[in-house]
């Protein structure tokens, strides 16, 4: 399933809009727990299940612990620290680009 993240080095959390969730199988009857976030604009409640693995940018990031929330904006989600922890990565924003690479261990 394709979905439109937001790279955002601020979130602590890869976060996916609920219906992506519930599209990938991840529901309430998958939940690891309940989470808050805190936001600028609000506080979302939400719940944290685990992902077999999520690939994107040409990169896979294996057993993820993902938050499902709404955070409108008209996203599919947030790519999170958690998933960007795992590579080193450069923005080029003038570019258009998004390089990353995996870190050594």
């Amino acid at each position: 399933m394709k979905a439109r993240l937001v790279f955002d080095t601020g979130a602590v959390l890869t976060t996916l809009n609920p219906a992506i969730a519930y599209a990938i199988g991840c529901t309430r009857a998958t939940m690891i727990k309940r989470t808050v976030i805190r936001t600028a604009a609000a506080v979302e409640r939400g719940y944290l299940v685990r992902l077999g693995t999520l690939s994107t940018l040409g990169v896979t990031v294996s057993d993820l612990d993902v938050n499902v929330a709404d955070l409108g904006h008209d996203i599919d989600g947030v790519l999170g620290i958690d998933f960007l922890w795992h590579f080193n990565f450069q923005v080029r924003p003038a570019e258009r680009r998004i390089i990353l690479e995996r870190a050594a261990p």
